[in-house]
């Protein structure tokens, strides 16, 4: 080598796990080369193929993409939280309303038929229908949190997308 090529020549030490040395010194031996050849030509052959995944970025431009990201990632932190919020609701009136429904079929098949069990069958009814008319208003109201989810999911995309 000449003096020139001798100052850009680096020492580089890698471990390997003993199989895998095993494998990489059987391989050598096959094809008459160093350890040490084997391995530049496999990092040689692959380094064009991994640069041209690598990314490289500044410490400003990092620091926008870690204000978006912490931004993005609260966002829909909030949204998920007010997805479940409603969605326990939810859950919480369909269990009201069959429970109310088994009261409900309970009392018309009671024989009893007087004033106070009216009353009770009228008010039973009244109840399901409100939480009836609730719940459709949180199936609503979940359908649109999850509409405003895909939305930010969607943005969140396109906030990084030319920042590479």
């Amino acid at each position: 080598m000449m003096e020139q090529d001798v100052k850009d020549v680096f020492d580089l030490h890698i471990r390997f796990p003993r199989q895998e040395y095993d494998v990489i010194k059987t391989i050598a031996s096959e094809n008459q080369i160093s350890i040490s050849q084997l391995v530049r030509v496999a990092v040689a052959r692959n380094l064009c193929k991994y640069l041209s995944n690598v990314r490289f970025i500044d410490k400003k431009q990092g620091e926008v993409i870690k204000t978006l990201l912490y931004d993005f990632l609260n966002e829909t932190r909030l949204l998920r939280i007010d997805i479940k919020r409603v969605g326990s609701n939810l859950n919480q009136l369909i269990k009201i309303i069959h429970n109310k429904r088994d009261e409900l079929k309970e009392i018309e098949q009671s024989s009893v038929r007087n004033y106070d069990m009216i009353v009770l069958k009228t008010n039973l009814m009244q109840e399901i229908k409100e939480c009836e008319e609730l719940a459709q208003r949180n199936k609503s109201e979940c359908a649109q949190m999850l509409a405003d989810f895909d939305k930010t999911i969607e943005r969140g995309g396109r906030m990084f997308d030319g920042l590479y």
